[in-house]
């Protein structure tokens, strides 16, 4: 990254707060410890300047933190260009998601995808089969995130149902969007329960977040136990 750039986040670096938050994200490059508002803050001044393309940031190989790639990838989603160029520069950055922390905070900060769902959804059928769990745990996230939705939910069954991967953060990922889905159209994700093919560790994770869930009445959750035990 631009060594200015590398600098000021090593000024807003907090010692105690890296040893906190490098056990919640064990994956991708070390951290520095900067907060996520101050992060956030960089990425607009950057995604403003008149100056900005992905190359004034340096090389994306280059970076030695997680906080310099979270400002790259947060950059690109506040810059104001059009959608199908942020998909290019999304498809090429790719190979640098590394953890469930880059992927969950670019998904959350892309405001515009359900604007334009037909090319971002052609963006996660892609990648709901990509060999780099990373990307595939993006592309499912972007389906919670953003397309969560009564007139989508029997689609995005479909879709999650065909992710046959052995990789927690992506199994993980899976669970909450039904959970998720469950909190829509509950009735709808009952019914599915009784007839996917998806793996049952997965529905049982599934499962998990939706007791825990204070958007679930308790007859719907004692549903999703008795379905879920059938299913043993």
């Amino acid at each position: 990254m631009d060594r200015s750039l590398s600098d000021r986040l090593l000024q807003l670096a907090e010692p105690e707060y890296r040893e906190f938050t490098q056990r919640l994200i064990p994956d991708g490059k070390p951290l520095l410890g900067v907060r996520m508002g101050s992060i956030r803050s960089i990425a607009k001044e950057l995604a403003k300047s008149n100056r900005w393309n992905p190359q004034t940031l340096g090389d994306p190989t280059e970076d030695q933190y997680h906080e310099e790639k979270l400002v790259r990838f947060l950059a690109l989603a506040y810059a104001t260009i059009e959608e199908e160029e942020r998909l290019v520069l999304l498809e090429r950055m790719l190979d640098h998601l590394d953890n469930w922390a880059l992927c969950d905070s670019l998904s959350s900060t892309l405001k515009e995808t359900a604007k334009y769902p037909t090319i971002y959804r052609d963006f996660i059928r892609r990648h709901l089969h990509d060999k780099r769990p990373y990307a595939c745990r993006f592309a499912i996230v972007l389906i919670l995130n953003h397309f969560m939705t009564p007139n989508w939910i029997e689609d995005n069954l479909a879709l999650l149902e065909q992710v046959k991967r052995d990789h927690y953060y992506i199994r993980m990922a899976v669970a909450w969007a039904i959970a998720t889905a469950f909190t829509v159209s509950p009735s709808v994700v009952l019914t599915w329960f009784g007839t996917t093919t998806m793996d049952i560790e997965t529905l049982r994770m599934a499962g998990q977040k939706i007791r825990d869930s204070k958007r679930v009445s308790p007859e719907d959750k004692k549903r999703t136990t008795a379905l879920l035990q059938s299913r043993k």
